[in-house]
């Protein structure tokens, strides 16, 4: 068995609750008044203390006050909420809300119709659904598949419109704003050693064939995907005036970790789009003074080629991550070159992972932007791989096979499939299917999928590189 290492060394992966990891981590040398969540299109601001206390009174909401003051249920430890929203500033509060409360959060893509809806809220056994007030349609036609009845719906459904006019249509249902306020939870849920392997959130992938499987992403994966993320950012570059566009969508894992939990540990804020438009992008990072973003590569497209691009003041932009599918080395020397034309000495780099590894097992860090452009990078921190044949036999050096990976980022399993978690497994390392090969130097290229093609459009799709 031939074990490939990661070259960086092992960095210390607190076992705790994520939402006492996030508001330790650097919350006493960041000012509890400096900005933490920016809506782009409002410039509507939630402060760094401002989110724990959003969050401790929806976690209040959640076990206790949305019980209380609408009949609705009540959750306790353990249980399990949907999240059915576009990107909004009412995230961070119901998600680390919901970390507080002890609940676990199941992520929706934002685009499911009415019965893939149906499925994931059945599968993952939600108790109730945090919606966007656009897409309450959606979740009413569930319920009405689901012969649930419209006094038991309104027990079940949050309007997650904080900050937001209020719908004539949502005035039934209790939303954030009514119940915020009412109380707080004097502490978070603790998820100490051993706890911290409980699950934080569900994702659902899907494989080659079947309905999608839940994820099963422990508190102590994302602390583990925040913390080895970071030791391959410029975070430091710009002298703390990082600010990071959050257009990437928070029900996936690459936005749900990197956007909702690494920013705010590493003490800068995020500035939150609904959804990606070529000219309000190029407006945000001009009057945000943008200077990070994530994105994928049709996002990287459509900023080279718009005509739009060479109206705006760009020059605040210092670095780009790119996952979800190859970003080539042709369209990587076009962005960068063009933004250069512009005055933004831009890093551009790209990365690897999946669901399952919680996000990236590799990045590319951004010191070998051009040297090494178009490889996803080396393992991050504390992780293994190995490349594997067909015959179960590891490949040399520059051949092409499995990929293979082992480290605190891999899921806890598929839930309630015990089978399917088994068959990813082998002696710790979860079998990845797809194809890659490693140069001399430690570097991944990630070529082929055994068995399927990366899905369209985001949807279902493996974060991964060229």
């Amino acid at each position: 068995m031939k074990i490939l290492a990661s070259p960086y060394p092992d960095v210390h992966i607190a076992s705790e609750s994520l939402f006492t990891h996030l508001f330790r981590t650097h919350y006493s040398t960041s000012r509890p008044d400096h900005p933490a969540f920016v809506d782009a299109a409002t410039g509507k601001t939630i402060t760094r203390q401002q989110t724990r206390d959003l969050a401790l009174q929806f976690a209040y909401a959640l076990r206790e006050g949305f019980a209380a003051q609408t009949g609705g249920v009540s959750l306790k430890r353990g249980d399990t909420i949907m999240c059915f929203s576009v990107n909004s500033i009412s995230w961070p509060i119901f998600m680390y809300g919901a970390f507080a409360a002890g609940v676990k959060t199941t992520l929706a893509n934002s685009g499911y119709t009415a019965r893939e809806l149906e499925f994931q809220y059945k599968d993952s056994m939600s108790k109730m659904v945090i919606v966007h007030p656009l897409m309450l349609q959606v979740v009413l036609e569930m319920f009405k598949h689901m012969n649930v009845r419209d006094h038991e719906v309104r027990k079940r459904v949050i309007i997650a419109d904080y900050g937001m006019a209020r719908a004539p249509h949502t005035k039934q249902f209790a939303n954030i704003d009514d119940l915020l306020g009412k109380g707080r939870l004097q502490t978070e849920e603790k998820f100490d050693g051993h706890l911290s392997n409980d699950v934080a959130f569900l994702c659902y992938s899907s494989g080659t064939t079947g309905n999608p499987k839940g994820v099963m992403t422990t508190h102590r994966n994302v602390i583990a995907q925040v913390a080895l993320a970071q030791t391959v950012m410029p975070i430091d570059l710009v002298k703390r005036k990082e600010a990071m566009l959050g257009i990437l969508p928070f029900y996936h894992i690459y936005g749900a970790c990197n956007l909702m939990a690494l920013p705010f540990a590493a003490g800068f804020p995020v500035v939150i789009c609904a959804k990606f438009e070529p000219i309000t992008c190029f407006q945000y990072i001009e009057k945000y003074k943008i200077t990070m973003m994530l994105v994928v590569p049709p996002i990287v497209l459509v900023m080279a080629r718009h005509p739009e691009r060479e109206k705006h003041d760009l020059r605040s932009l210092v670095y780009i991550n790119s996952g979800a599918a190859p970003l080539g080395v042709p369209l990587v020397t076009e962005i960068r070159d063009k933004l250069k034309a512009q005055g933004a000495n831009v890093y551009i780099t790209q990365g690897y992972g999946l669901t399952e590894s919680t996000s990236g097992s590799h990045w590319l860090h951004w010191e070998q932007h051009i040297r090494k452009v178009g490889s996803c990078g080396r393992l991050l921190p504390n992780m293994e791989a190995r490349i594997v044949r067909e015959d179960g036999t590891d490949v040399e050096i520059g051949e092409a096979g499995e990929l293979w990976l082992r480290g605190p980022i891999i899921m806890k399993g598929y839930l309630n499939k015990p089978e399917a978690t088994a068959k990813s497994m082998k002696d710790g390392f979860f079998i990845t299917g797809d194809i890659a090969l490693v140069d001399d130097e430690g570097y991944f290229q990630v070529v082929d999928r055994v068995k399927e093609l990366i899905k369209y459009k985001a949807r279902r799709f493996r974060y991964s590189c060229g």
